[in-house]
């Protein structure tokens, strides 16, 4: 007890990783200026007011398949037509963080991070790759996921009350 005189040995971590995002209800949106920007909402009677504000720049057209990872606070994507894997953090500095595996699909506009750090992006309209970003540093391709039928989507989400994944077909309009 500190107040009197013992001292106890308790292990401490100091580390300079780093801000991860904070968990709260806001919404994050790459757009077409390289600025990624939090959006966050406030309710009043029966409107509602959304606030913008930029986090970071990225230093290239990084609009590609950007998730959060809940083991690390972090977002990630991979490089649309290339396998940069990047990493945003908290305080708006993406990072060239690894390059993924061999064998594994180049980063597309789609794409989502499940809650046990698999990220999951649109390969092709057959096709989507799974990398498990456990260790994001070293990012380990665990293969594809086929699709029973061809869709066209820009952008997939994951829905972790049920475990599925959502789109739009655009070649239909249809939610997936």
């Amino acid at each position: 007890d500190l107040f009197d005189g013992e001292v106890e040995d308790y292990p401490l971590t100091i580390s300079s990783d780093p801000p991860p995002f904070l968990c709260d209800s806001s919404l994050y949106r790459y757009d077409d200026d390289r600025i990624m920007r939090r959006l966050s909402f406030t309710a009043s009677g029966s409107s509602y007011t959304i606030g913008f504000q930029d986090i970071g720049t990225a230093p290239r057209d990084l609009n590609a398949n950007w998730g959060y990872n809940a083991l690390d606070g972090y977002m990630y994507a991979v490089r649309p037509g290339r396998s940069d894997l990047y990493r945003l953090d908290g305080a708006g500095n993406f990072v060239d963080l690894a390059n993924l595996p061999g064998g594994t699909a180049d980063g597309s506009e789609a794409g989502d991070i499940m809650p046990n750090s698999t990220m999951v992006y649109v390969a092709n309209s057959n096709t989507w790759q799974l990398i498990s970003l456990v260790d994001a540093s070293n990012p380990v391709n665990l293969g594809v996921l086929n699709l029973s039928q061809s869709v066209d989507t820009r952008d997939i989400a994951y829905n972790p009350v049920d475990g599925l994944f959502y789109g739009i077909d655009q070649s239909s309009g249809r939610a997936f």
